[in-house]
């Protein structure tokens, strides 16, 4: 049985069924090619299905208009499951990857076994893997300096829009000194 000599009960859809049933919202629904063209409440045709899932809601103002939206969606995934891709290129750590194409649901690359592409990728070239790698290198001991000193930090700011009366100015600098003397003696400790 092809999409259009579909049964009219299999072609309807009750959206609200526990509503009493002159208060129902009936959507007639109509297959095509293993998608569905669905007239919606402000009588707009929705076009559902796998090529079209990840988009909430693809309007047009035609059945045929539908039909030839879905006819495109089909053609190009034949298109791309047909297209072969591979092409090894450095991810952000300076390690070889396989990109084997686009993530059809987000966007992002395709790679082969469960390697990270990180933000970007470069070409595959010794002098950009051995900057990538530096660059790695780095980066993890910056990492190490900026977690030793993060304990180890004053604050310099304190701003206040009013002024700071004698007292407050006192208390603030003799806080200030303790903390300052305070990380010292955990520097030293540490050292």
């Amino acid at each position: 049985m092809n999409d259009i000599e579909t049964p009219i009960e299999d072609q309807i859809e009750i959206i609200n069924k526990d509503a009493p049933v002159d208060e129902q919202v009936i959507r007639r629904h109509l297959p095509y090619r293993g998608h569905g063209i669905t007239i919606t409440n402000n009588f707009r045709f929705q076009v559902t299905g796998p090529e079209f899932e990840y988009k909430r809601e693809t309007p047009v103002l035609t059945v045929e208009e539908a039909k030839k939206m879905i006819d495109k969606a089909v053609e190009l995934k034949a298109k791309a499951k047909a297209l072969k891709f591979s092409k090894i290129v450095l991810n952000d750590a300076g390690d070889l990857i396989t990109v084997l194409g686009f993530n059809r649901t987000d966007g992002d690359l395709k790679v082969a076994g469960e390697a990270n592409t990180g933000r970007y990728v470069y070409p595959n070239v010794p002098w950009i893997a051995a900057a990538l790698k530096n660059l790695a290198n780095h980066r993890q001991e910056m990492d190490e300096i900026i977690t030793k000193l993060h304990d180890l930090r004053v604050s310099a700011t304190g701003r206040t829009y009013r002024g700071l009366s004698a007292d407050e100015y006192a208390t603030r600098l003799m806080s200030f000194d303790a903390e300052v003397d305070r990380a010292e003696t955990v520097a030293l400790e540490n050292a």
